[in-house]
């Protein structure tokens, strides 16, 4: 994500706007939001995507508004993946 792109979806309003969305259609919402914000709508109907996925993975994420990468959110393992794992090498040195 460039970061003039980043930088833009940081700004409270557009927060607000993506923070308000979730749960409707991105694709509609692009279309709406293209007459307010311009060119970086996409992006945020992106976001709203990519948080209605990581609501599944990963909730804690999305409970403190994270932005997210679509390669990085497809790679990352879940919450629960990672309790599993965390129980198991509890107390040993590990790399995941």
């Amino acid at each position: 994500m460039p970061a003039e792109v980043l930088s833009a979806l940081c700004q409270p309003e557009v927060e607000k706007a993506i923070e308000k969305a979730q749960g409707e259609s991105p694709v509609s919402l692009a279309l709406k939001w293209r007459k307010t914000f311009g060119t970086l709508a996409s992006a945020m109907a992106e976001q709203v995507f990519l948080r209605q996925k990581a609501l599944k993975k990963v909730p804690s994420f999305v409970r403190k508004n994270c932005l997210f990468e679509r390669q990085a959110l497809e790679q990352a393992s879940s919450e629960k993946a990672s309790e599993m794992k965390f129980q198991f090498f509890q107390g040993k040195r590990a790399l995941d």
